[in-house]
């Protein structure tokens, strides 16, 4: 559950710092302990905070925007995957012991509902969210001085909005999980080729200004 959290990895050459010293593909370095915990619990999580110089980017905001994005679109991405891994484990569990399939269908199932569940989430405006970063880049400076205040208050919300309020969040996920279940599993490999080849063959080109 916890490899979920290279969601937000930020691979996108567009100023990143992570990328400016060289990108690294351990997902162990993206991960954030307390945003592991929560999708642990929550089924809702975020990685470490993404580290990048908006000076760097060729068109700040419109850069900075597409950051962000791609990385909601990567865990749309990485649900898609769980759920066609649920497909093949359909196909196989037949020659599986019944013990292993029932857990591969619940770590699958797992995957696909939590990367779906940041998808659609992580622009919510608290801390540690992408969503809150995003809010505060686009403030005043007077405007970030106060709303730092705030950073701990914010985060306290998103603790109890996912304590008290967990389930209303995630009734929408399971509705589009149910709905993308009963997808054609071929339509579904298609649209992640093309989500894929928009994420790693354009995304990537993307280059700071010199």
């Amino acid at each position: 559950v916890t490899g979920v959290q290279t969601c937000a990895l930020p691979i996108f050459v567009l100023g990143d710092h992570f990328s400016q010293r060289g990108r690294s593909w351990n997902p162990l370095d993206y991960l954030d302990p307390s945003g592991s915990l929560a999708g642990l619990f929550f089924m809702f999580g975020w990685p470490h905070r993404a580290d990048f110089d908006r000076r760097m980017f060729k068109n700040p905001k419109m850069d900075e925007w597409r950051l962000y994005l791609s990385a909601s679109v990567f865990n749309f991405l990485l649900a898609l995957i769980g759920i066609l891994l649920l497909f093949m484990l359909s196909l196989i569990s037949v020659h599986l012991p019944q013990f292993i399939a029932r857990n591969l269908g619940l770590v699958f199932s797992m995957f696909a509902a939590t990367n779906l569940m940041i998808s659609i989430y992580s622009f919510l405006p608290f801390f540690p969210l992408p969503g809150y970063d995003l809010l505060y880049r686009n403030l005043s400076p007077v405007s970030r001085h106060k709303l730092d205040h705030y950073r701990s208050v914010t985060m306290l919300i998103l603790m109890v909005i996912l304590f008290l309020f967990g389930h209303v969040l995630a009734a929408p996920v399971s509705a589009l999980l149910s709905i993308l279940l009963k997808t054609n599993p071929f339509l579904l490999t298609s649209v992640s080729l093309v989500i894929a080849s928009w994420l790693f063959l354009v995304e990537l080109k993307a280059r700071a200004k010199d």
